[in-house]
């Protein structure tokens, strides 16, 4: 019995580096591929801004990193203010920005 219970722990001391040494390796991690590019300045060109019932509506666009010009439109209170929330509307796949005006002001 006692030589038995002999093999069963040498098995069990050999398996067990062995079992360690089979586990996948991870390979190492590149810091390279985490580091960010320093985004480009937007270059945001505003349009005049035109008044309508309780609001401003200022045009803008901005450079997109991909390509082109990405345009949006601002809503103002037509009272400026000193803080206050903002929502930010998103128009449909098919939609325009300017869907959303009514809601808006």
């Amino acid at each position: 019995m006692a030589i038995e219970l002999t093999k069963r722990i040498a098995c069990a001391l050999l398996l067990v580096p062995a079992l360690a040494l089979a586990q996948p390796q991870t390979p190492p991690v590149d810091p390279a591929r985490f580091r960010v590019d320093p985004m480009p300045a937007l270059d945001v060109k505003r349009e005049r801004p035109r008044p309508v019932e309780g609001a401003v509506l200022l045009d803008l666009s901005y450079a997109s990193p991909a390509s082109g010009r990405v345009p949006a439109t601002l809503v103002l209170p037509a009272r400026p203010v000193k803080r206050g929330p903002a929502i930010l509307f998103a128009h449909w796949g098919l939609g325009t920005r300017l869907e959303w005006i009514e809601e808006a002001t």
